[in-house]
């Protein structure tokens, strides 16, 4: 690894108020946790060892068992930055082409296509240089205007209630990954951010289908809402309503996951990097920051044992298959993220990039 390849250049760390001089700056700061974390992840791509564990809740063997190539990648592409090393992108481009069948992809070679891996997928190999389409997910969209998670879906109703029947029909955070691919482009018309509004909960966190937890589902969703060019009212008092509740869950010492008590290193990753994308509550930012610089492991890396997704495979007997970050690639991809995010922006408020300029 080439040692600054993951640095994060600051733009200035001079004064910018009036009548204060531009201090000389550093060209670059480098961030150790965040060239550590990408130190981890590009060994994890070199052995291939990235992919996620499963477990089926009846003790049976999980069919996709060490799987989600492409779910991962996608996390790892955008820690890595702009200029991954050219072995690292060519490594991560493979095996996401590899698994590509027709213009989809799915959780696994043998696991159904569906929008959300494909809409990771396109993602990362836009950012790799490989491919500049979004076109595929249409293959998913319904008549009732979202997107169905698996082709043949009913797509009509938008649910966070896990059965076999509802696996089929429209998850709100499967859709907040498709309208962010879609901001920006040709097609952001398709960019229907009304459908997310249903799914916040009281408290002004957002619930996901597949992700347990108000957290994956709430970064979601304000993702969507903060890439966007213009929101309603409706849509702005969402939002504020997602930063808030974001802002008052985070613990003491500057961690998100159990209210009110200490978090983990997932939940607070995600959280952050929501909050700065909406270029929202610095200072809770960088509280987190300051907490997954204290919770980084030697080896550069960041765990999480709590379950990343869960799928319903049967209600009856119920079965259920749920996938955990033992490679720890998910959880530090993240992490490094969010730093990264602090790190460009100097403040925490640096805001998501729209896919196209």
């Amino acid at each position: 690894m080439r040692p600054l390849r993951a640095a994060f250049v600051v733009a200035s760390l001079g004064y910018l108020s009036a009548g204060c001089p531009r201090r000389p700056s550093p060209a670059v700061l480098v961030d150790p946790a965040v060239v550590a974390g990408q130190g981890f992840l590009e060994a994890l791509v070199a052995r291939d060892a990235y992919r996620l564990e499963c477990r089926a809740s009846d003790g049976s063997q999980c069919p996709i068992d060490r799987a989600g190539h492409v779910f991962a990648a996608s996390f790892i592409v955008e820690a890595l930055g702009p200029s991954p090393e050219p072995a690292v992108a060519r490594d991560l481009g493979a095996a996401i082409v590899r698994e590509q069948r027709g213009q989809a992809w799915g959780y696994a070679p043998q696991a159904p296509i569906d929008v959300d891996d494909t809409a990771f997928a396109l993602r990362a190999l836009r950012r790799l240089g490989i491919k500049d389409t979004v076109t595929p997910v249409f293959g998913f969209y319904s008549r009732a205007g979202s997107f169905a998670t698996f082709l043949g879906g009913a797509g009509a109703k938008l649910t966070t209630e896990p059965s076999e029947a509802n696996n089929l029909e429209v998850h709100p955070e499967v859709n907040a990954n498709v309208y962010w691919l879609l901001t920006g482009t040709a097609l952001a018309s398709y960019v229907n951010l009304d459908r997310l509004l249903p799914a916040q909960a009281a408290d002004g966190s957002w619930g996901a289908y597949f992700y347990p937890g108000p957290t994956y589902g709430t970064w979601m969703a304000l993702r969507a809402l903060c890439s966007a060019a213009k929101l309603s009212e409706p849509q702005t008092i969402a939002r504020d309503r997602g930063v808030a509740y974001l802002v008052g869950s985070q613990a003491p010492d500057g961690s998100w996951g159990a209210r009110g008590l200490s978090g983990n290193a997932y939940d607070t990753a995600l959280s952050m990097l929501a909050l700065e994308g909406c270029g929202a509550a610095p200072q809770a930012v960088r509280r987190g920051s300051d907490w997954l610089r204290r919770s980084q492991g030697k080896d550069g890396s960041w765990s999480y044992p709590g379950a990343i997704w869960v799928y319903r495979a049967k209600d009856t007997p119920r079965l259920d298959w749920t996938a955990y970050d033992s490679a720890r690639s998910v959880t530090t991809a993240l992490a490094v993220s969010a730093l990264a995010g602090i790190s460009v922006g100097g403040d925490g408020g640096n805001g998501y990039a729209a896919p196209h300029p």
